[in-house]
């Protein structure tokens, strides 16, 4: 496979401007990964080399798949170059030898779905065509379909939203099994009545004839779909943009949205179904002065309940601007805001620098940058952290069954909580101290466990699941 190593620009500082008040009068640095990034569509994360630090890799409009080795204190390498268009790009292993593979989707006159094998050492062989002749492909994901113990790969078109199984050892049936026959929108894969199913939620818009608006599909344990819509008042010409998370650290998942002309809100969850969305008023702002155009969900203080990165476009002077905000139990504040530079491209979470606390790596299409900086870390949360003990894991890395416990004599809890590094909750288990997990349905990464009593944190660790 032609590879080529591209010069690796060096760090420059981003402003980042802040507004008069105490919280936000600091100026932060962003490290650059890469100033030459012409026309970035997106990056991922994870540790393809296997060395324990999470690498980055980009996908570009000028047919590259760009990939930047942690070298170790938040510092990379320059590009690996894989010449290859990717409209979408996912990492997960597909081959079950515990190292991650490249995903992608890509198009010349139709879509297709191949995928790049991991030699183990952060090196690729050439790609293997999955599937071809799609529609369009809006979207990617990964998922156990049918409960056999490997990934499956579930596709959004423009006419359904559909999944190939996977066979074991990367070979897949290109059989088309349809779970919804028309085009759907945002598709998250979650576990919405704690059942340990992977439930759906997805979300339409009336342009098309449909009902518009957020619609649950729970599944059972055939895999059967019971679609509801999520109550609400108000009605989507346009499907809304939505990411789901833990807004107000209970434990069920709650779904948050935004929609042409219509602030930021969430649907909680509760044991009666999503109760009528509720403005996020912290981030509400009036239409004419700022848009919304997309957001992220993560635990970025790692104290159970997801915040809120929203991106925005100043309208008078057509700025991008991404606020991030904490959520206590569902009410949100303002911890940051990011300025200098357009960030216009989705924002990638993952711990670059190893200090066990999430970083953010931005990037922008039309600036032809990537870059990353640290997460305010003085929230009260995170020195909470830094003083309980840490789990320990056996085996780590688990490929199956891992055990938990405690370095300290003293200790009981009666949950856990497994996250990923971008903070997105893998699953809540009810347990008590020195208890055995099954996380043989994760995919190959470096996880965080939090240990928690009560809901008051107790321990937390790090693991890696093969």
């Amino acid at each position: 496979m032609l590879k080529l190593k591209m010069p690796l620009c060096r760090p420059i500082l981003a402003v980042i401007l802040f507004s008069s008040s105490q919280l936000f009068s600091q100026v932060s640095q962003f490290s650059a990964i890469d100033t030459n990034a012409n026309q970035v569509l997106g990056t991922v994360a994870g540790d393809l080399d296997q060395d324990g630090m999470p690498d980055v890799v980009a996908y570009l409009l000028s047919q590259q798949i760009r990939i930047y080795t942690n070298l170790g204190s938040g510092t990379f390498s320059e590009a690996d170059v894989i010449f290859s268009p990717a409209q979408i790009l996912v990492l997960q292993d597909l081959d079950e030898d515990g190292d991650l593979d490249l995903v992608k989707a890509s198009s010349s006159m139709t879509f297709s779905i191949s995928w790049y094998p991991n030699q183990g050492n952060g090196l690729f062989d050439d790609p293997i065509i999955l599937i071809d002749s799609l529609p369009i492909i809006r979207e990617l994901h990964q998922q156990d379909m049918d409960f056999d113990g490997d990934i499956d790969l579930i596709m959004s078109a423009t006419n359904e939203l559909f999944w190939i199984e996977n066979l074991g050892m990367g070979n897949f049936d290109p059989t088309h099994r349809v779970l919804i026959d028309h085009g759907v929108f945002f598709t998250h894969f979650v576990d919405v009545d704690n059942d340990e199913i992977t439930d759906l939620v997805f979300s339409m818009g009336d342009e098309f004839g449909f009902d518009g608006g957020i619609y649950c599909a729970k599944r059972d344990s055939q895999g059967e779909l019971d679609i509801a819509k999520v109550p609400t008042e108000l009605s989507y010409l346009l499907a809304p943009y939505t990411k789901v998370g833990d807004v107000n650290g209970d434990g069920k998942i709650d779904i948050v949205s935004v929609a042409e002309g219509t602030p930021i809100n969430y649907f909680l969850n509760t044991s009666e179904g999503f109760e009528s969305p509720v403005n996020i008023e912290a981030a509400s702002f009036p239409i004419e002065d700022r848009r919304p155009s997309r957001f992220s969900m993560f635990d970025f203080d790692r104290d159970g309940d997801d915040d809120l990165l929203a991106h925005y476009e100043i309208v008078a002077s057509g700025e991008i601007v991404v606020d991030l905000f904490e959520s206590n139990a569902g009410s949100f504040s303002l911890k940051e805001s990011y300025r200098g530079l357009v960030f216009d491209r989705d924002v990638t979470v993952a711990d670059l620098n190893q200090d066990e606390a999430l970083d953010l790596v931005f990037s922008s299409f039309v600036g032809d940058y990537i870059g990353w900086t640290g997460l305010p870390t003085s929230s009260t949360t995170r020195v909470e952290i830094e003083n309980v003990p840490r789990l320990q894991f056996s085996p780590n890395p688990v490929g199956a069954n891992v055990q938990i416990s405690s370095k300290s004599e003293h200790h009981s809890w009666d949950q856990i909580r497994i996250y990923d590094n971008a903070g997105q909750i893998f699953g809540r288990y009810s347990i008590s101290s020195k208890s055995i997990i099954d996380v043989s349905h994760l995919p190959a990464g470096v996880y965080y466990a939090k240990a928690t009593l009560n809901d008051r944190l107790q321990s937390y660790g790090k693991f890696v699941k093969l």
